[in-house]
């Protein structure tokens, strides 16, 4: 198969290296564009598209962007890179449409959102990457590329999502060649999928509990760790009756502003709200 048109819809770092990747092609007469869905704030994929003279588009209304998907008549690949529209099944239906995901878990395992989060939380031994068709349920598809990722006990939500994105555009390079020609050998996923976690769901509601153990004490911490970034809420913690955010942890607290609350195993830098 050959494709007429190739778009990349997503964000942040691994859709602009995708981006970056497929410009490179334009000169060979590839009809290349870029999609967002509700991105706000610093948006690198449209400055680089801007840049280059790439066709580029954010959407803000799913409607709008169903129906763009709607109007495709041509054969068309859509590369999908941290996004968080949604296929309805009359799109992933469309004969001309082949669309592959990237999603930040070895599925089945953590389908949905911030999947890193809850692998720290719940203290898998393992995460990784998925490159997969998408299907008509959510992460879901078959498997077209795993990669594993150990998951040590200082790691962070930031750190994993660094290295599954690093490993996200390799894997990438590797099946291009193939997936360009939609000639692959994907498997199965298993019928026992894992527990598809929904926007909005937070470990423990994103509440800290001073009666945990040390080691799920750790492991809330971490997988809510997201150093300067916002994409992830502060984690939350109710005392005597008040609640504080948390805004750093153990050594990190040395380096943060706010009330020192000294606690085992760590310490915590506390805001009140």
């Amino acid at each position: 198969m050959r494709f007429e048109k190739i778009i990349v819809i997503g964000s942040g770092n691994i859709a602009l290296r995708i981006a970056k990747d497929l410009s490179s092609d334009v000169l060979g007469g590839l009809n290349f564009s870029c999609l967002s869905f509700c991105e706000k704030g610093l948006n690198l994929l449209e400055s680089f598209c801007a840049k280059c003279g790439i066709p580029y588009q954010n959407f803000t209304q799913k409607d709008a962007l169903d129906r763009f998907f709607e109007n495709i008549s041509v054969q068309t690949l859509v590369i999908s890179a941290n996004n968080y529209y949604l296929f309805p099944s009359h799109i992933v239906e469309k004969q001309n449409l082949k669309i592959i995901n990237f999603h930040n878990a070895l599925l089945p395992n953590h389908r949905g959102y911030f999947a890193a989060m809850w692998s720290i939380f719940e203290q898998d031994k393992l995460s990784g990457i998925t490159w997969h068709c998408v299907d008509k349920k959510i992460d879901s598809g078959d498997v077209i590329y795993q990669k594993e990722i150990p998951i040590e006990d200082t790691m962070t939500f930031i750190k994993l999502v660094q290295l599954q994105i690093q490993l996200a555009f390799l894997g990438y390079l590797e099946i291009k060649p193939s997936v360009l020609e939609w000639n692959f050998t994907a498997r199965k996923i298993s019928n026992a999928l894992g527990k598809l976690h929904l926007k909005g769901e937070f470990p423990n509601n994103g509440y800290y509990d001073l009666a945990w153990g040390a080691e799920q004490k750790s492991a809330f911490l971490r997988s809510m760790d997201c150093g300067n970034s916002s994409v992830l809420p502060k984690a939350r913690l109710v005392l005597d009756g008040l609640e504080y955010e948390i805004l750093a942890y153990g050594k990190a607290c040395e380096c943060a502003s706010g009330e020192i609350y000294k606690q085992i195993p760590f310490d915590l830098c506390l805001k009140r709200i």
